[in-house]
């Protein structure tokens, strides 16, 4: 009886869960706790196997560039290579000003140019 409720108990929970955890990466998190739920363990495997949608795959590479642009800003600004307009489109770009600010200070450096 209580091997019966572990396995149950396994299938219900672990099997949906870690089919998720598996597939939300891969952008098929429903499909993964469905296959979890209807098919345990060869439903993990199938997602597994699943290819990522393209949408999570366009994602991806939107955060990779993210993180590349950041990085190189980064360095400019840590080198000193970076100009007055490339810091504050930085500034508004990383959430520092809000668009108002951003504007202003825009305007303020074309007129002192």
């Amino acid at each position: 009886m209580v091997v019966v409720l572990i396995l149950a108990l396994a299938w219900l929970v672990l099997f949906p869960w870690a089919s998720w955890t598996i597939g939300k990466p891969k952008g098929r998190s429903t499909q993964g706790l469905l296959l979890g739920l209807f098919f345990g363990l060869i439903g993990m495997v199938v997602v597994w196997a699943l290819p990522p949608t393209t949408t999570a795959i366009a994602n991806d590479n939107h955060q990779r560039s993210r993180a590349q642009s950041r990085n190189s800003t980064s360095a400019q600004a840590a080198t000193g290579d970076e100009s007055e307009e490339q810091r504050i489109r930085r500034f508004y770009r990383d959430g520092v000003i809000d668009e108002a600010a951003y504007v202003d200070r825009m305007k303020r450096l074309r007129e002192s140019s």
